[in-house]
């Protein structure tokens, strides 16, 4: 039997979400497979080009070319929609491949289910290993099935979870590889103790299982990797009793490997938080949510808010830097009870470390029900935000997001510049040059077939000239949509229309994942087509600077203007070096850009590795795409 596993990022313009995506679900199944049915079962992964970024057509063609068995689809709410329509591509070509759906957005009342999916054989809900076991031995698992809107929905029970000794951790049993910047995963718990309405962590694994503290210290002493960054999987890691030994032992055997994970905030003193720290612990996620009373108590979180501040602010002093969620749209809450929650963190020193997530109504849990019971709206599609109920709406939502990011400053979210340093030859092609003048390269039709990835860049060579929006709404017209970003890059010193501009971004509609997700995000594009103007002319980009709100203005300086570059005031928010122009004024670049790595581009590939390097990041190497020149 050959099986494949497929676990799809969630996409945008900067490929930033590369170093999230680990496939970590994949390899603890594989993991079991390799320990439980040797010799039984053959298994690989999607290759890293294909999984980050490969288009639909080339997933799915490489998904046929190998001819496996069962593809094996790790769902998540960010690819649901890519997963299905990848797996009909399979289908049509090769319908004996059988397709499973597995994770955590399986379970009735997801989207799944809407209707009848002809190109899923099963779904999942429960443990993969549970299930894999008794897939390839042979089991009749029709009496775990369940229909619904015809689909076949297999449900591990919950008295048949996997005992904690037969958890087998990927890593430290040599199936999954450190990412490229040295982190790695590692699941030391599954379920959660407490049972908040909003969350699926305990319903999706009903019982707490965790794993020895000795599977953390083997990944601390496996030198081999070069490990930067263990991001420890574990909802409420300081529950366990043998917390402050576990410390202890973590601090004796760790070599300077950067902890990260989740804990409850209240009851740590001092004294803990210090030996948190020594541990390695330099980062930590904490769910605070809100401080309204009554809102905590309508999602059954029962914690101290008097001891979660205290014990952040004795976190903070040690010197680990927080990740204070917050979640506006609770019942019980209001947005100016919220915001109060807001002004009280930053008041207590902690607006540096709040991070604000809309409500996500996801299916399964009590805090849908309860929005269904009181006519609360929200996306029926992922990820089902709260849109208007209990209190908020819209307005509020749009409201809160723009006062906590004047609070705060730190909730931007903006995409970094595109990758300017293009080749002719590679295994997929990421992108296309033209000149604007060539009216034929505007028909958006002739690029169906050569895109070969899931974010397209068109870099157009406008001579000084302003586009004829006639054929730019051609170009993106005829483009194809279904999970495809776009990066339009118009080379001129001509200032745009921007309403013309907006219109054109919204070619692509709003059912997008892409838009679904940004729909409170302030400051972040929600179209799937981003416009970016190059300007060789400083008065020009000034000018571009003051006036645009839909398209991103950025600078180039070229070895003959490079020199001007210092004398510039303010610095360019966006810089593009162009060739030859980066080692006159490194020194200079290197002091006002050290820190700004999504603000700066190069169109050398040497120059960029040399600018990462010295400034001590490494550059990601974005291996075989090409950008293709078109006459």
């Amino acid at each position: 039997m050959k099986l494949l596993f497929v676990q799809l990022p969630l996409h945008d313009h900067s490929h930033s979400y590369i170093q999230g995506n680990v496939e970590y679900a994949p390899a603890v199944m594989a993991a079991y497979l390799g320990r439980n049915a040797p010799g039984a079962v053959s298994f690989e992964f999607l290759p890293f080009l294909h999984a980050n970024f490969s288009s639909n057509r080339v997933i799915a063609r490489h998904i046929v070319s190998i001819g496996p068995d069962i593809v094996s689809f790790t769902t998540y709410l960010w690819n649901l929609e890519r997963n299905l329509r990848i797996a009909a591509l399979v289908k049509e070509t090769n319908p004996d491949i059988k397709i499973i759906f597995g994770g955590p957005e399986i379970t009735d009342g997801s989207f799944s289910f809407n209707e009848k999916r002809a190109q899923v054989d099963l779904f999942v809900h429960g443990e993969g290993e549970w299930f894999f076991k008794k897939f390839v031995s042979g089991d009749d698992i029709s009496r775990y099935s369940q229909r619904i809107r015809d689909n076949t929905l297999v449900v591990q029970p919950d008295n048949e979870l996997l005992p904690a000794g037969e958890i087998v951790e990927p890593f430290t049993n040599g199936y999954l590889n450190s990412m490229m910047d040295g982190g790695i995963f590692l699941e030391l718990t599954r379920g959660c103790p407490y049972k908040c309405s909003y969350c699926y962590y305990s319903k999706n694994s009903a019982g707490v299982r965790e794993l020895p503290i000795e599977v953390l210290l083997k990944a601390l002493s496996m030198r081999n990797f070069d490990l930067s960054e263990i991001y420890i999987l574990s909802p409420t890691f300081n529950r366990s009793r043998s917390f402050l030994k576990n410390l202890d032992r973590i601090a004796e055997v760790n070599p300077g490997i950067r902890l990260h994970t989740e804990m409850r905030a209240d009851g740590i003193d001092d004294e803990l938080a210090g030996a948190i720290y020594r541990a390695g612990f330099r980062s930590l996620e904490t769910g605070l949510q809100t401080l309204t009373p009554v809102a905590l108590k309508s999602i059954g979180r029962r914690s101290s808010v008097r001891g979660e501040l205290d014990g952040m602010s004795r976190l903070k002093e040690a010197g680990i830097d927080l990740k204070i969620g917050v979640i506006p749209g609770l019942p019980g809450d209001t947005p100016e009870r919220f915001m109060r929650t807001v002004e009280t963190l930053a008041e207590l020193g902690f607006e540096e470390n709040i991070e604000l997530y809309p409500l996500m109504l996801l299916p399964g849990t009590r805090i849908r029900d309860m929005a269904e019971s009181a006519g609360a709206v929200f996306q029926r599609k992922p990820p089902y935000y709260l849109l208007e109920g209990w209190n908020f709406s819209r307005d509020s939502f749009g409201a809160i997001v723009n006062a906590t990011t004047g609070l705060t400053g730190l909730l931007q979210h903006r995409d970094s510049l595109p990758d300017f340093s293009t080749c002719g030859e590679g295994l997929l092609t990421c992108g296309a040059i033209f000149d604007g003048r060539n009216e034929a390269c505007w028909d958006g039709t002739r690029y169906h077939d050569m895109i070969d990835t899931a974010v397209f860049s068109f870099h157009i060579e406008m001579h000084d000239a302003g586009p004829d929006y006639r054929v730019l709404r051609k170009l993106i017209a005829g483009l194809p949509h279904e999970d495809q970003l776009y990066t339009i890059i118009l080379q001129s010193n001509h200032i745009l229309n921007q309403e013309m501009i907006m219109s054109l971004k919204d070619i692509p509609g709003d059912d997008t994942i892409h838009h679904r997700l940004n729909i409170y995000c302030e400051g972040k594009d929600r179209s799937t087509v981003r416009f970016l103007q190059v300007f060789t002319s400083a008065r020009d980009y000034t000018r571009a600077c003051e006036n645009y709100y839909s398209v991103t203005p950025i600078l180039k300086i070229e070895a003959h203007t490079c020199q001007s570059l210092p004398g510039l005031k303010p610095a360019p928010e966006n810089l593009l070096v162009g060739k030859n122009a980066y080692r006159p004024i490194k020194d200079h670049i290197l002091r006002l850009y050290h820190d700004l790595m999504e603000n700066i581009a190069f169109e050398d590939a040497l120059d960029m590795a040399d600018f990462y390097r010295s400034a001590g990041t490494d550059t990601f190497p974005v291996p075989d795409l090409a950008v293709r020149r078109l006459d």
